[in-house]
C-alpha cells in the first residue's frame, strides 16, 4: 500500500509545525494528527524545496528570520538554520538555488546551501520603498512629456486601516512573492501599493550583478484592489493576482519574458450580491490534480479563497472552470467555510496523484478561528468537507 497523503502546518502564534496524515479511503475519510515539531517561533507561510527534503518559513520572532528545516522520513521536521531579515515577513518561496523573502517594505534573496539546504549567504536586498519613489518619478517623467498622466491607480490611501491589524507592514506593503514556472521572474503581490512588481531572476549572476531586477510596477485594475497574493499558469503565459480588498481574481497575460502584465479578465470570488467590504480575500491557486493532461499539467480549475472580516461572516471557496490556455470561465461552485477563516481560510490543492480517488481532488484549508484543518473534495461539480483536525491558530499548508 503507498504511503498516505501527509501535509505539514504553520500556525500563526504558536512556536510549532504540525504533521497531518490524509486516509481517503475508510469512511468517512480521516484527517490525523501524527506528530508535531518544535519550531524556533510562529511560522505563517511555508514553502517545500523542489525535492520536498526541506521545508522553509517565514518566522514572526524577534528579529523576524526566514527559517530552514530538514524534513525526517516519520514527518516531524529539523531545524537546520534561520537568517534575520530587515521586516516581518508574510511570504517565502524557493527553488533549487535560492530562498526568496517577501515583507511590507521590501525582501531578501538568500542562497540555499549546497549541503544541507539551510539558509545561506544573503545575495541580494529589496525596497519598494525605493522602487515606490523611482517609478513615482518615471510616471512624472513620462506624464510632463505627453502632458498626461494615466492614472497609476496605486493611490495606497485608498485602502483604510485594515481591521485585524498592520501585521509589521504587510497589510501596508509587500505581501507575497511566487515563481514563474521557468525561474525567470519573480512576482510581488503589494497590498498597500496596489500594485504588482515583476522582478527577472539571474540565477546566472554569481554576485557580478543584481540577482532580481524590476521589470514592472503594474498597478492594479481597481482602486481598491489591494493585490495580496499571485499564482501562474503552469504554460507561464497566465498570472492570476487575487486582490484582497476587492475580493476579485485578475487573469493577466504575461509578455514572453514574462514580466509585463496586459490584457486582464476578472471574476469575483464572493457572491454577486455579497459586499466585498465584509471580507478579506486570502488566497489563489490552480488544480494540481484535475488536469486537461498530465503531460503538459494545464489545470481545469482554480480555487480562490476569502474570510470573513467579522467572526459572523463566513467565508468562502470560489472554484472556476479554466480553459486550456488558462482563462478563467464560469465558477463552478461557491463554497460556504465553517467560520470566517480567522486570519486563514487558505486553500492548497493536493498534488497530481494524491489520495488516489480518481476525479477527485483534495484541498486543504486551514482555519485559525476554528483551531482546525478542513479537507475538502471538489468532484469537478461540487465542494464538500470530507475530514477536518483540529490545529490550533492554523495558518498555511504544505502537501508532502
Amino acid at each position: 500500500m503507498p504511503p498516505l497523503p501527509t501535509l505539514i502546518v504553520g500556525t500563526f502564534k504558536t512556536p510549532l509545525l504540525h504533521t497531518l496524515t490524509f486516509n481517503p479511503t475508510t469512511s468517512p475519510a480521516s484527517l490525523t494528527l501524527t506528530q508535531t515539531s518544535p519550531a524556533i517561533g510562529p511560522h505563517s507561510f511555508l514553502a517545500l524545496s523542489p525535492s520536498k527534503q526541506h521545508l522553509y518559513a517565514t518566522a514572526w520572532t524577534t528579529p523576524p528570520s526566514t527559517v530552514a528545516y530538514a524534513i525526517l522520513p516519520d514527518g516531524r521536521v529539523d531545524l537546520i538554520n534561520s537568517a534575520p531579515v530587515r521586516s516581518r515577513n508574510g511570504y517565502v518561496a524557493c527553488d533549487e538555488g535560492y530562498i526568496y523573502s517577501v515583507s511590507g517594505p521590501g525582501g531578501e534573496v538568500f542562497e540555499r546551501r549546497a549541503g544541507d539546504g539551510g539558509v545561506g549567504r544573503l545575495v541580494q536586498e529589496i525596497s519598494f520603498v525605493e522602487e515606490e519613489v523611482a517609478a513615482a518619478a518615471a510616471a512624472a517623467a513620462a506624464a510632463s512629456g505627453n502632458g498626461s498622466s494615466n492614472g497609476d491607480g496605486g493611490d495606497s490611501k485608498a485602502n483604510a486601516e485594515p481591521k485585524h491589524g498592520d501585521f509589521g507592514g504587510l497589510r501596508h506593503g509587500g505581501h507575497s512573492g511566487d515563481l514563474s514556472p521557468d525561474g525567470k521572474a519573480l512576482y510581488v503581490a503589494d497590498i498597500g501599493r496596489n500594485c504588482v512588481w515583476t522582478y527577472a531572476v539571474d540565477s546566472s549572476s554569481a554576485g557580478k550583478r543584481d540577482h532580481l531586477t524590476l521589470g514592472e510596477k503594474h498597478a492594479a485594475l481597481r482602486h481598491n484592489d489591494g493585490p495580496r497574493h499571485t499564482t501562474p499558469h503552469p504554460n507561464g503565459r497566465v498570472l492570476y493576482v487575487l486582490n484582497e480588498h476587492s475580493s476579485t481574481v485578475d487573469a493577466f497575460s504575461l509578455s514572453a519574458d514574462g514580466l509585463m502584465l496586459k490584457d486582464a479578465h476578472s471574476v469575483k470570488i464572493i457572491p454577486e450580491q455579497n459586499d466585498a467590504r465584509l471580507y478579506w480575500a486570502d488566497e489563489v491557486r490552480v488544480s494540481k490534480s484535475l488536469l486537461y493532461d498530465s503531460g503538459s499539467k494545464a489545470p481545469r480549475f482554480l480555487y480562490a479563497s476569502t474570510r470573513g472580516l467579522e467572526v459572523g461572516t463566513k467565508g468562502c471557496v470560489a472554484v472556476f472552470a479554466l480553459s486550456e490556455e488558462g482563462r478563467m470561465d464560469e465558477c463552478v461552485y461557491m463554497y460556504e467555510t465553517a467560520t470566517s477563516g480567522g486570519w486563514a481560510n487558505a486553500v492548497e490543492p493536493a498534488p497530481e496523484g494524491c489520495g488516489g480517488v480518481e476525479g477527485v481532488e483534495f484541498v486543504a484549508l486551514t482555519d485559525s478561528e476554528a483551531g482546525c484543518v478542513f479537507m475538502l473534495a471538489f468532484d469537478g461539480r461540487v465542494v464538500r468537507e470530507v475530514a477536518r483536525v483540529g490545529v490550533e491558530e492554523a495558518a498555511t499548508a504544505v502537501w508532502l
